[in-house]
């Protein structure tokens, strides 16, 4: 009797709504292909209802240029997210690998999504996706890290002045799905 052990499931969760028209999206993705313990990854996807497409958290900021100052103050409050939830894990700390792999460039610094909030059509800032051993071993599974939007208010628009506010609801602790 032949049986396929392979497997894939794809799965797309919101996260967030903010003010009506950003809404973040995680896709999550699973493989099996018959090895010891399965893969699982994630991204996030962030459209605009208003315009009808997907886009960046560009908008939200007045600049975000590789190596630049806000994209610098994401990595900084990232690693520090990741320290103290690899801590509560009662895991080990970050090694340089998976710090290094976190650069200040929007396309390498990790899947975001706006984080939900306390208050009405905010977002209390950024959730940042990692995959199970990119930050640890793959028994301590995805993490999620999260920078509150106070963080990044020096480098906010008009626009990410108006939709982020309030506080990171205890139940998204985690930045559970």
């Amino acid at each position: 009797l032949f049986r396929n052990a392979w497997s894939y499931d794809r799965k797309y969760e919101t996260r967030s709504v903010v003010d009506g028209r950003y809404v973040s999206i995680v896709r999550g993705d699973y493989q099996y292909t018959g090895g010891a313990h399965p893969n699982s990854s994630s991204n996030t996807i962030l459209r605009d209802r208003s315009a009808g497409k997907r886009i960046s958290i560009r908008p939200f900021f007045t600049e975000t240029a590789d190596n630049g100052p806000t994209l610098k103050a994401m990595r900084l409050a990232i690693i520090a997210s990741l320290k103290e939830e690899k801590k509560a894990r009662g895991a080990e700390g970050l090694d340089s690998g998976a710090i290094e792999a976190i650069e200040p460039k929007l396309l390498k610094i990790g899947p975001v999504a706006l984080a939900p909030s306390t208050e009405e059509g905010k977002s209390s800032g950024l959730n940042f996706y990692y995959d199970p051993y990119a930050i640890g071993s793959y028994a301590e599974g995805e993490y999620v890290a999260f920078v509150p939007w106070q963080t990044l208010k020096p480098y906010l628009t008009p626009e990410g002045v108006r939709i982020f506010g309030g506080a990171r609801p205890k139940d998204d602790v985690g930045g559970t799905r």
